[in-house]
């Protein structure tokens, strides 16, 4: 009932534990969503299985218009280059946009689903991942050569096009890298040693996706060390709700 839902929704904005009797999943988002509108603090939503979060997350993208991130268990699979795993990018993606709101770069206050153990699971602390970058913007003069001699001792490996996260090319003035944490690679314009233009791309059609003035570069190693959960980057005021106390089951 509506009475259900608002006390639902009180408890939980002060904290309070309640058990939402014959609530089902698609409850959390409506439920969510009211709380983020009426706090506008960052969200976690804790559910049961990885499925869960993708349905929730897009039923949260629904209410709001907004992204709502899905952080994944970390894989099983633990090859030798981890960049390659999407698993480990889209993690990085979800720590990077919520150090980024702690520091005061982003607008919105994120909202993450996740699951326990995905929780649980080691990432990059966020020193490490604030520390090694480099910062490259339109405008600013840089050392071409000294990027590209940066960029290998971070873990980045050269190729003749760039198509995964840890991977960069140089050809003449241009420079097209892929960050681990970014959703698309970058292609960087000089003339002579100023940044001219700074794009992203699409790796099959080579279109430019979108113009930026600014971006950080994270150091490819260490978005492969282990040192921190995602414990670790939710801000203080961050609202959190396991979904199971919602269930009747």
């Amino acid at each position: 009932s509506i009475a259900e839902y608002r006390s639902a929704l009180d408890r939980w904005i002060r904290k309070k534990p309640f058990y939402w009797e014959g609530a089902w999943l698609g409850a959390v988002a409506p439920l969510a969503c009211a709380a983020h509108r009426r706090e506008k603090r960052p969200l976690l939503i804790l559910v049961a299985h990885h499925q869960d979060a993708e349905t929730v997350a897009r039923d949260v993208e629904f209410f709001i218009d907004r992204s709502c991130q899905v952080f994944p268990p970390a894989s099983d699979d633990h090859e030798e280059d981890s960049l390659q795993q999407q698993e480990v990018i889209d993690r990085l993606q979800v720590l990077s946009n919520l150090d980024r709101y702690r520091a005061g770069e982003a607008v919105h206050p994120p909202i993450v689903v996740t699951t326990l153990p995905a929780l649980m699971g080691n990432v990059p602390s966020p020193d490490q991942l604030r520390n090694d970058r480099r910062i490259l913007q339109v405008g600013h003069t840089i050392d071409f050569i000294e990027l590209k001699r940066w960029l290998v001792e971070s873990g980045y490996r050269t190729t003749t096009a760039v198509q995964m996260a840890g991977e960069f090319t140089a050809r003449g003035g241009i420079l097209d890298v892929y960050p681990p944490d970014a959703p698309e690679p970058y292609r960087i314009e000089l003339f002579d040693d100023e940044i001219e233009s700074i794009r992203s791309f699409d790796t099959v059609s080579q279109r430019s996706i979108q113009r930026l003035n600014r971006i950080d570069l994270l150091a490819a190693k260490e978005a492969t060390r282990e040192e921190g959960t995602l414990l670790d980057y939710l801000p203080q005021t961050t609202l959190d709700r396991k979904s199971t106390r919602l269930n009747s089951s």
